[in-house]
Parts: C-alpha cells; sequence; structure tokens
C-alpha cells in the first residue's frame, strides 16, 4: 500500500533491504530538481563571458541626424563605413495631443549603395549588416538657417545646428491694459541676455510715445524669476508719467494710467553658435513662436560688435538682408539620436538569463523530495528530506493517510475474492 501511495505520487520507489519483518524503503520525486543548480551558476559563468565578448569586440556608438540629413556611423575611415539617413522623425500624437510614439525612417548606405531602409524605434531597432539601429532620442529644436553672400551670390552658411533647453532662455508673458481693461500688449517676449541672470527686451506699446523697457532677473539659479517693467516719460509729452513696477510670475500691478502683468513664463531653446557670416565671433539663436503660432528664429549679436547685424527676428522662408548678407530660417528641423550596436555577447546573456530564471524557478517551485519508509504490518514510519517551501511534514501526514486506505481498500478486495 505505502509504494502504490508513493508512486501513484510520481516517486521513484526503491526496495533497499527487507529484515526483521519489515521492509525499508527509499523513494526520490523530482531528482533532476538537483540540476537547477548547476543552471543557476552556470549562468553567472555566461554572464561574465558575455560581458568580455561584447567589452573586446563588441560596438557602440551614438549621434544625431536631423531630418533630410545624413551622418556617418564611424567617424574615421573604416573598412564598414556606412552612413545613415533620416528620411523623417516623427512624434506621434493622438486627437488630444498626447505623445504616443516616437519613430524614425532610416536608410542605409554603403559605398555610395542602400543596404537597408526602415522604421525604428527605442524597443524595435533596425538591424543591417550586423548591426541594430535604435532611436535612442528625439528632438524638434533643431532650426535650419542659410545664409547666402549678396555679392557672389554663394550660399556660405547652411546648418541646422540643434538648439538647447538646458537651460532654456527666460520668455516671460507680459500684458499691459489701460485704464478701461484694454489690451494694449498681450505677448511672450524674446529676450536679450545680459548675462545668465537677467535679459532685457524693449516693448512698443499702442499709444505710447516710448517703449518699456522688460528686465526679468533672478538672484541665484534656484530662485523664481522677476520681471520689472520701465518708462521713461516723454519730456515733450506732458501728460507722460515714469514709471517702474517689480512682479512676480502671476502677480498684476498699476502703472500710471496702465495695469501691467506678468502672466506666465515659458523656456525657449537657445544655442550659441560660431561662424555665422556676418555676425561675430558668436551668435545667439533661440527659437520661438509667434501669437499666431508660426515657428520664429530669433538672431542677436551678443557682442554687440560695430558693422555687424545686431538682432534679426527671422520668420518661416522670409529672407532678410543685414549687411552683405541674406538671411533665411527654412523651419524647425527634428532630430533622432540614433544608438549603433553590435553586440556578439548578447546571446550568451540570453542564455544566461533563461539558464537563471529556470534554475531559481525549479529550486523554489519544485525542489526534490526524498523519502526514507520502514513498513511493518503494524505501522509505517515516513522521514523526508526537502527545502522548506516543499511543505514536506503535510505531505508526508498525507501520503500516510492514503497508505492507510489502499490498505484497508486491498483487504477488503482479498476477502471479497476469498468469499468468490
Amino acid at each position: 500500500a505505502v509504494e502504490q501511495t508513493l508512486r501513484s505520487r510520481r516517486y521513484k520507489v526503491e526496495r533497499v533491504d527487507e529484515r526483521d519483518g519489515a521492509v525499508y524503503l527509499f523513494a526520490d520525486r523530482y531528482s533532476w530538481a538537483q540540476l537547477a543548480t548547476f543552471a543557476s551558476h552556470l549562468s553567472l559563468i555566461l554572464f561574465m563571458a558575455g560581458g568580455i565578448v561584447s567589452k573586446l569586440i563588441g560596438f557602440s556608438t551614438f549621434f544625431q541626424v536631423g531630418e533630410g540629413m545624413t551622418a556617418p556611423v564611424f567617424p574615421v575611415l573604416h573598412t564598414d563605413q556606412m552612413q545613415v539617413q533620416n528620411l523623417k522623425s516623427v512624434e506621434g500624437r493622438d486627437a488630444t495631443g498626447r505623445i504616443i510614439d516616437y519613430h524614425t525612417d532610416l536608410v542605409i548606405y554603403r559605398e555610395g549603395r542602400a543596404i537597408c531602409r526602415g522604421k525604428t524605434t527605442v524597443n524595435d531597432p533596425l538591424p543591417c549588416a550586423g548591426y541594430r539601429f535604435h532611436q535612442a532620442t528625439y528632438t524638434g529644436d533643431g532650426a535650419s538657417l542659410r545664409v547666402r553672400d549678396l555679392n557672389t551670390g554663394a550660399v556660405v552658411y547652411h546648418e541646422a545646428p540643434i538648439l538647447s533647453r538646458q537651460p532654456a532662455a527666460p520668455s516671460p508673458r507680459v500684458v499691459v491694459r489701460d485704464s478701461t481693461g484694454g489690451v494694449l500688449f498681450d505677448e511672450f517676449l524674446v529676450m536679450a541676455p545680459l548675462d545668465d541672470r537677467k535679459s532685457v527686451a524693449w516693448i512698443p506699446v499702442a499709444g505710447m510715445s516710448r517703449p518699456l523697457l522688460a528686465t526679468v532677473y533672478r538672484a541665484s539659479d534656484i530662485e523664481p524669476w522677476r520681471l520689472s517693467m520701465v518708462y521713461l516719460r516723454d519730456r515733450a509729452n506732458p501728460e507722460d508719467k515714469d514709471f517702474q513696477v517689480t512682479l512676480a510670475e502671476g502677480e498684476t500691478r498699476p502703472a500710471a494710467n496702465l495695469h501691467v502683468s506678468f502672466s506666465g513664463l515659458r523656456g525657449l531653446p537657445q544655442l550659441i553658435v560660431q561662424g555665422i557670416p556676418g555676425i561675430e565671433p558668436v551668435a545667439l539663436l533661440q527659437l520661438a513662436e509667434e501669437p499666431n503660432g508660426a515657428s520664429l528664429l530669433d538672431l542677436q549679436n551678443p557682442t554687440g560688435r560695430e558693422g555687424d547685424a545686431a538682432r534679426l527676428p527671422l520668420r518661416l522662408n522670409e529672407p532678410v538682408v543685414a549687411g552683405a548678407y541674406e538671411y533665411t530660417y527654412e523651419g524647425p528641423r527634428a532630430y533622432t539620436g540614433v544608438l549603433v550596436k553590435r553586440d556578439p555577447g548578447s546571446w550568451l546573456i540570453w542564455v544566461a538569463t533563461t539558464l537563471l530564471i529556470g534554475g531559481l524557478a525549479v529550486t523554489f517551485w519544485v525542489p526534490r523530495r526524498r523519502l526514507w519508509a520502514k513498513v511493518t504490518p503494524e505501522r509505517a514510519i515516513l522521514a523526508g528530506l526537502a527545502e522548506r517551501t516543499a511543505n514536506l511534514g503535510d505531505e508526508l501526514q498525507k501520503l500516510l493517510d492514503e497508505a492507510s486506505g489502499a490498505k484497508d481498500g486491498n483487504e477488503r478486495e482479498r476477502e471479497s475474492v476469498a468469499n468468490r
């Protein structure tokens, strides 16, 4: 009865000895589970092997490429040199404007011939020639600027630099109302920086003979921005009055016969660029929006060198002539950060991960059970060895209960046969 019960529970049963009217049994279940320990330890070795292989012969590089532009995979001459062309960078949005997708359409060239074409995302890279091309970043803050020399007609500058939001240029929203509440001015300002913590702009307000001077400033990088508005009266106009007000974001204060509001603050992408003709030695680019939502590239000369263009607000595809050059803002450019990887050790890592997870699962959920039984006509004694997760004490009691029931059933069957 004990043997029958153990075998029904998928134990492998072996009679070890018979003496003094007792039968000694050994039973084993999930004996193969002991291999899980070897699998777990082997996984650690494979993890180290995969890391060593990836370090020695693997390859990884990162670069950014704008829409319609091409960038090389290797920064120097290389026998496997490839060119990556960004056909389109997509920031997918739903009907509510929520971002739901980033992907980029790429073409990979080698020796002037397209060898791969497809879409890449963060989790679904484009495989090509043993490499994997991941989309690692996305930014829509590139700005394409073209400069033409009017004397020769040649294009002397044509770049699309990426403007940065770290740090962003402060752009306060200023609202000016008259005494009746009518709006005289309501715009986000594009400021000219004096230093890292102070920027200024002149505001022409309808009905005022002179513009207002707006200054945003803060004493330290952790303090909020404040707005100062100053007006110096026109002495030829006796009705003009000087005033100066300082506001925190969200405040409105009276100033002479006006009401001035600091209604909001946003950050504009900005970048200091060298080499733009006519604006030397450096130019400040800020990417802004006009009140109608159109894109605007503000081009400033922060050094104020005599003879150079001081400030040019460039609207989309509207050339502006300054000095001997024509400046054209061709629109924003989306950039994709591409991570190119070749990782020959990755398959070792995946094998190691499978072995580790499998080994741990077997160790914790199907631990090996070993039982020893002494069976006499009067009683059966069981002892066992297993991991704590096996709840072996309860299992032994159930085995004994089932064996007792099987024994009684066998005796009744033998009595019935004898009677027949």
